[in-house]
């Protein structure tokens, strides 16, 4: 069960102020123990992820937040209590990781890279239909990159790549986008424009979970913040959890509060 910082909200309260009670979860965990090879790394995990929603997890490195990722995108099974991708698993989530994990010296072009996510919904050996040509385009156009198709990606910036991870997760169609880390190392101006276009897809009706130590960005697009620390979650609003204590209890391990 998520643990609670004296004086917060309960995951209820938070989905019935931001309007999201009654609609249906797109992912959840319910009582979830999750970690490697049997090893709990957080026990009794609960919340949901709704539409239109975007939660961002922080945390100090090690503190979980990766496991709990990885359990959510269906690559870790939960060691104990389940994972809900919405009726009967129906529920796609694309995955964005973090830009420096794509390798921009292999000799790849933008609309290769992208297409990569449309092979993904395809059984091996399998040709890339018509159709997806076009999702592909639109993917491209959807994060303001429709010219760059052609473009080497060596020959981007490294803002202009994170928008090219984005696209290719696009064009997998989900219903839920795991960001890792979609503004670390950007200027400014990209970091803007990655922000108004996690907005736009919100809007769209995709639930966003990001893990993020921009916390700028996390105050510009995160309706909820779960932070996770000591092996527990606690749970709120960006006003409530983005507070200099907490901001030092994620950052500085030692300045944990009690």
């Amino acid at each position: 069960m998520i643990q609670q910082p004296a004086g917060s909200e309960n995951p209820q309260d938070l989905e019935r102020a931001a309007g999201l009670e009654g609609s249906p979860a797109l992912v959840s965990l319910d009582d979830a123990t999750v970690g490697y090879n049997g090893t709990a790394v957080l026990r009794r995990v609960s919340f949901a992820v709704h539409a239109r929603e975007c939660v961002a997890l922080l945390g100090p490195n090690g503190s979980g937040k990766t496991t709990l990722f990885k359990t959510l995108l269906g690559i870790l099974p939960p060691i104990a209590g389940t994972v809900r991708r919405g009726p009967a698993d129906s529920v796609r989530c694309g995955y964005v990781p973090q830009r420096e994990q794509l390798d921009a010296i292999f000799p790849v072009t933008v609309r290769e890279v992208v297409r990569m996510g449309a092979y993904r919904r395809l059984r091996p050996f399998t040709r890339l239909p018509e159709a997806s040509h076009q999702i592909v385009a639109d993917a491209l156009a959807r994060v303001g990159a429709k010219e760059w198709g052609g473009r080497l990606l060596s020959e981007l910036s490294g803002g202009e790549r994170q928008r090219v991870l984005i696209a290719r997760a696009l064009v997998s169609r989900p219903t839920v986008l795991l960001l890792d880390e979609p503004t670390t190392g950007v200027d400014l101006a990209t970091e803007y424009a990655v922000i108004e276009l996690v907005k736009e897809l919100l809007r769209s009706g995709l639930a966003i979970v990001m893990v993020s130590h921009n916390l700028r960005t996390v105050e510009q697009v995160a309706s909820r913040v779960i932070w996770v620390h000591h092996g527990t979650l606690r749970s709120g609003s960006p006003a409530e959890m983005l507070t200099p204590e907490r901001i030092r209890e994620m950052l500085i391990p030692e300045a944990s509060i009690g």
